[in-house]
């Protein structure tokens, strides 16, 4: 009989694999713009649990990552940049389908497949 040693960290591992299943996956393509000027543009995937949706993106020209993670019920939404800075937190100026604006300037536009 083999013995399967579980650590917390797989547990949670697991854990967040199986949310991601429950929930809607969806792709498209995702521009993030800074007032005039496009930060990125190229594939996202959008997760979708309920009130929550998570945005993540790729910067086409230099791969970096971007995430945002918006919250319909309370129409606040955080973006990090590179998985290292915020670049823009808290109410949102405009939230609907398909963008996305913080009052400090970031816009992010999605077009599902």
């Amino acid at each position: 009989m083999k013995k399967y040693i579980i650590s917390a960290a797989s547990i949670l591992v697991l854990a967040l694999n199986s949310s991601v299943f429950a929930q809607d996956l969806l792709k498209g393509q995702c521009t993030l713009k800074y007032k005039n000027s496009v930060d990125a543009k190229g594939p996202c995937t959008v997760y979708q649990d309920k009130n929550i949706a998570s945005v993540k993106g790729i910067v086409s020209e230099n791969g970096q990552k971007y995430l945002a993670t918006i919250d319909n019920d309370k129409n606040e939404g955080l973006l990090i940049g590179a998985g290292t800075f915020t670049m823009a937190d808290g109410k949102l100026s405009t939230n609907d389908a398909t963008k996305v604006v913080w009052p400090n300037g970031y816009v992010l536009t999605i077009k599902l497949d």
